[in-house]
């Protein structure tokens, strides 16, 4: 069923890269509160102080997918009819020189001038630091459908996953090894968290069934091992930042959501929420981050993060956004930051705010 393809061309999400996250970077910014105001210890540093949140002016009233960066002031978001925008530290801009206008779905980088965005009709996008480039992988002729989500390490592995359980790695070559099955396989991935080497692990479901869910451990150039777990309806997010510590989200309609954790070979129930969660993010010094929806309403944004050991640790519920779908964040010790993003061009700048 599965099918090698080679193809000529051509996101561990980076952390910590050795520069400083300067305070502040709210100029332009609306304050709408601080979120749970309960005080918290941070585990690693011991200092004392709680999460707050502002919302940030946005250039778009697209609906925004995804959001990654290399540190506090370079942080790029992706969305609908191909917006990519930028934040400089002080406030976001909109590319203007974007080659195709389709829905890009997600965005992951190598390093600050290698980048890339991916979406609608197998499109994938390059940024060298300078412009955004559309590059030819053959997979565009090949195989209908979008890729969906994206990973990569700082050693330029990178890959992307989308419908029809299709999977396509960079390398040293460039963009165009990897696997796709037939048009009768209705499974899609949806989300992809890159670990140690090249091993990578895939989230994603079949948008006709119930208790559908696939989680999946990829090693290039074709094989693909599903990893057991409680199914569920939807899985949307996958992150980790190394081969011990994987987690994933999904959800069924209106009932709410688990948070799993990769055991060994299995994927654990790890704890659960009543909200829809869409969209995850790790980090070793910040802990699991996920965005979505309420269950019972999904004009109410949410955003939920829990620490390593998967104990709930945050709590927001936003209103006035159809919901948040894409997370990331950077740690430089006392100094934390991640940027949450969603429907109507929302972008939310959540931050630590030691007493």
């Amino acid at each position: 069923m599965l099918t090698a393809l080679l193809a000529s061309g051509g996101c561990w999400r980076m952390q910590d890269v050795g520069q400083y996250a300067a305070d502040g970077g709210d100029t332009g910014t609306s304050d709408t509160g601080t979120g749970d105001t309960d005080g918290l210890t941070d585990p690693d540093t011991q200092w004392s102080g709680q999460w707050g949140y502002t919302e940030m002016e946005s250039p778009t009233t697209k609906d925004l997918a995804a959001v990654w960066g290399t540190w506090f002031g370079n942080v790029c978001a992706v969305g609908e009819d191909g917006v990519i925008l930028h934040f400089d530290g002080t406030g976001w801009s909109a590319f203007d020189d974007v080659p195709v206008s389709v829905n890009l779905h997600a965005i992951a980088g190598a390093s600050a001038d290698l980048v890339w965005a991916v979406g609608v009709d197998r499109f994938i996008l390059e940024f060298d630091g300078e412009q955004w480039t559309q590059l030819d992988t053959g997979w565009e002729q090949l195989v209908e459908g979008s890729w969906r989500g994206l990973c990569a390490t700082s050693q330029g592995f990178a890959l992307t996953v989308g419908d029809n359980m299709s999977c396509m790695t960079h390398g040293d070559e460039g963009w165009g090894d990897g696997i796709y099955a037939d048009e009768d396989v209705t499974i899609d991935f949806h989300a992809a968290a890159c670990g140690t080497g090249t091993d990578a692990y895939v989230a994603g479901h079949n948008h006709a069934a119930f208790a559908s869910s696939t989680l999946n451990r990829y090693t290039p150039p074709d094989d693909l091992l599903t990893l057991d777990h409680e199914p569920i309806d939807n899985m949307y997010g996958i992150a980790g930042y190394d081969e011990d510590h994987v987690w994933a989200v999904g959800f069924d309609d209106g009932v709410g959501s688990k948070l799993y954790r990769k055991n060994g070979e299995v994927f654990d129930v790890e704890n659960t929420s009543d909200d829809e969660l869409l969209g995850l993010f790790a980090h070793s010094g910040l802990g699991i981050w996920a965005v979505g929806n309420t269950a019972d309403d999904d004009h109410v944004g949410v955003v939920q993060a829990w620490t390593e050991n998967g104990d709930p640790e945050w709590h927001l519920e936003f209103d006035g956004t159809t919901r948040l779908r894409g997370i990331w964040g950077i740690d430089n010790g006392g100094d934390k930051h991640l940027f949450a993003v969603g429907k109507g061009g929302t972008i939310l700048h959540i931050y630590w705010d030691p007493f």
